[in-house]
């Protein structure tokens, strides 16, 4: 029953998400000589806020789906009742920490992301491409609501100098993360191509057809190489950051477009998941690079 709710919440995208909120704390908030609103045990209870909202619209989304049905293994009154409790504690942890920094209507945000969530697994019952692009959406924002809510506090011109690069690089890294999401759920949907067509799901793959998938994945990954080698030969003017971003960035999406060019059979995208994997590692692993090249020796 207990493996059954995890399932139910997407525990590891919880997980995920607490993990994205603190990594961008440390690397871009924190250790750059200004203070800002939050502590790390702050982040915490937003991190809580954040994840208990998102528990609560899927424990919602899983009540209305199966709420006639009797015979489950994890009763759609037990989620139901999971819901209103996490809900409230998740907006409850808000209205706390806005009040706590001094900008007690914060809390609104809470508000609108627990009935925006709820809305959202009512309305949403099948698997579409705008399921790909809400998942980008949610990442986007579980990252910019720590910027929201942990904002530098009095800067002078050299730390608001910092500053502004420091956000021209969250820019790149959260318009990166939110394309390249949107591939990976559209690498996942060709995989589960006949699964979700049993399902009547209306996937990119479904509509398109796969081959027409795989072409917007490939379109979409050139777009983010080219777009990639402009941000930094524009941008960046540090050669170790310049290194940092083509070998951890440039070259292993070369090599991702290269792979997905020779894959065709549902085995070979299967083994191709996994070359989407690293090269989405090594890109999260270059961000605290770059952020202990920028502390400890800029």
């Amino acid at each position: 029953m207990f493996d059954s709710f995890l399932s139910i919440i997407k525990w590891k995208k919880l997980v995920h998400i607490v993990v994205v909120q603190f990594l961008f704390k440390y690397c871009f908030l924190y250790g750059y000589g200004f203070e800002t609103k939050l502590t790390f045990v702050d982040l915490g209870v937003l991190s809580l806020s954040t994840i208990t909202i998102l528990a609560s619209g899927y424990l919602a989304g899983y009540y209305l789906r199966y709420k006639s049905n009797k015979h489950l293994v994890f009763s759609s009154k037990d989620a139901l009742a999971l819901s209103v409790i996490f809900g409230v504690t998740g907006v409850a942890l808000g209205i706390y920490l806005s009040v706590f920094i001094g900008k007690p209507y914060y809390s609104i945000i809470q508000f609108i992301s627990l009935f925006g969530a709820i809305l959202y697994f009512k309305l949403v019952r099948k698997k579409t491409f705008f399921n790909n692009i809400m998942e980008g959406v949610l990442k986007v924002l579980c990252v910019l609501i720590v910027w929201w809510f942990d904002y530098p506090i009095e800067l002078n011109a050299a730390q608001a100098n910092t500053f502004f690069y420091l956000q021209l690089i969250t820019i790149f890294y959260v318009t990166y993360s939110f394309l390249g999401n949107i591939l990976r759920e559209i690498l996942i949907d060709i995989i589960n191509i006949n699964n979700d067509y049993i399902k009547k799901h209306k996937t990119l793959p479904i509509v398109l057809g796969r081959k027409r998938a795989k072409n917007i994945i490939l379109t979409v990954s050139i777009f983010i190489l080219f777009a990639t080698v402009a941000f930094a030969l524009l941008v960046v003017k540090d050669k170790f950051i310049l290194g940092v971003i083509f070998l951890f960035g440039t070259v292993p999406q070369l090599w991702f477009i290269k792979r997905l060019m020779g894959v065709n059979t549902s085995i070979e995208y299967q083994k191709f998941m996994k070359v989407s994997n690293l090269v989405y590692i090594l890109a999260v692993v270059s961000i605290p690079i770059i952020a202990i090249y920028f502390k400890y020796v800029i």
